[in-house]
């Protein structure tokens, strides 16, 4: 057997292989007898039909599964002679043979792509740091929704309102009656928002909604399956608003401190350390950006689409608008995780760190501060990970990109122009299929 090697780009390769007349002609002719033996041909018992007679009847179809059993047969043992290493199972792009003559097979198989580095140290990174006066804001902000208080209103339903309504429907002549409470929020359930926004206690309004939506507010098995839409009537029975407090000398009072300033101060100089520590991290992710800018390579595309599809089957979703956009999301996803692994499998090769007991201690320190815990409870809710075989090599990629970040130099990136009248255009289909998307996610 000879194999000739066509590189397609850095994650493809083309390979032919030449298989000898005498192996593919033996293994013809075993296949045709093993075929004759469960053919049954008029005037013959099974079996006993002349192998000839079998051929020329059934010739097409036999050497179709031939040729799909016989790559099965070659190609693992041409995988090992040849030292071809791949992704997924090969695809064969075309199979060539006469009888009496070698087989030629083209096969296609992707293959991690080799990655080099124009430059990696002392690099110009543009990235977007976290200011730390919009992240005590937004803190505070929090601070107001976990002390807001709910109160009963009726002045029409507005964003964001939490009502009670009172549902009905009727599927297959049986009527179902049920207390159904959500957030008129139009991202997460549009079609009942846009319908209740502006009643009050007391109106009603009749939608159609999909037979998956219909289920998440009956949670009734009877009929789960329903593939139709189904009309349900909704009335209003109560309506209910988050009250925020003001930001002031009272609310900070409230949250034990002085005075609005004294709980700005002080917020501020807690969040500090963890604000740089988020903008560490922000670096070393627009480093990785930069370093696949600068050195770009082809992914997997075939082993990621397969991928992508394999865990979009777990949703089992049926409309092929929502299919699309799930697998775009997912494949943009494991392209990303594929980005990450290649670049830091290359990174390893130019610096061979092996982490000390103490670089250990310093990443656990590092990821116990981004989530608020301490070493102990990090340690203890990541104990699985930490005795995992990958885990050192994780500490490793931190002081790698830690160790190149530090050469580099980082530039705050400027927000480019936005043309208004393409942008809106532009983005008013996409927020209409968010909002889709996340319904159909409930």
């Amino acid at each position: 057997m000879k194999a000739d090697f066509t590189q397609i780009n850095a994650a493809r390769k083309e390979i032919l292989l030449t298989v000898e007349a005498e192996r593919v002609q033996s293994g013809y002719r075993k296949y045709v007898a093993k075929s004759a033996r469960e053919i049954s041909l008029p005037g013959f018992r099974p079996g006993k039909a002349p192998l000839s007679m079998v051929e020329r009847m059934h010739g097409e179809k036999i050497r179709e599964y031939f040729y799909k059993d016989f790559v099965d047969e070659i190609f693992p043992e041409a995988a090992k002679e040849f030292d071809i290493n791949y992704l997924l199972f090969p695809e064969i792009k075309d199979i060539t043979w006469e009888s009496g003559q070698d087989m030629t097979i083209k096969i296609e198989i992707e293959v991690e792509p080799e990655v080099s580095f124009k430059q990696v140290e002392g690099l110009k990174v543009p990235y977007k740091p976290l200011e730390l006066k919009d992240e005590v804001e937004h803190y505070i902000e929090e601070l107001r929704k976990e002390n807001s208080t709910m109160i009963d209103v009726n002045d029409g339903i507005a964003e964001n309102d939490e009502v009670e309504f009172e549902v009905k429907c009727t599927l297959e002549g049986k009527e179902y009656t049920q207390n159904y409470t959500t957030h008129a929020n139009k991202d997460h359930e549009p079609q009942v928002a846009e319908a209740a926004l502006g009643k009050k206690t007391g109106d009603s309004f009749t939608i159609s909604l999909p037979h998956a939506h219909i289920h998440h507010i009956f949670k009734d098995a009877e009929h789960s399956h329903h593939d139709n839409d189904v009309e349900a009537s909704f009335m209003v029975n109560a309506i209910r608003r988050n009250q925020l407090p003001e930001i002031d000398d009272e609310f900070a009072k409230d949250l034990e401190f002085d005075s609005v300033n004294d709980m700005k101060k002080k917020i501020t100089e807690d969040m500090k350390e963890k604000n740089e520590l988020k903008n560490r991290n922000i670096r070393i992710n627009a480093l990785i950006t930069k370093l696949y800018i600068d050195n770009r390579f082809d992914l997997p595309e075939k082993t990621i689409q397969y991928l992508a599809e394999k865990e979009l089957d777990q949703y089992k979703i049926t409309d092929e608008q929502w299919r699309k956009y799930y697998e775009f999301q997912i494949r943009q996803q494991i392209s990303m995780d594929f980005l990450n692994m290649y670049l830091m499998k290359a990174l390893r090769k130019q610096y061979t760190l092996e982490p000390s007991e103490e670089d250990i201690e310093r990443y656990i320190e590092h990821e116990a501060k981004l989530s608020d815990q301490s070493i102990e409870d990090w340690k203890e809710k990541h104990k699985k990970t930490m005795e995992g075989e990958d885990f050192k090599e994780t500490v490793g990629n931190y002081m790698i990109l830690n160790k190149i970040a530090d050469t580099c130099e980082f530039f705050v990136a400027e927000e480019e122009p936005i043309d208004t009248a393409s942008a809106d255009k532009e983005a008013k289909p996409k927020k209409k299929t968010t909002k889709q998307a996340k319904e159909k996610s409930e």
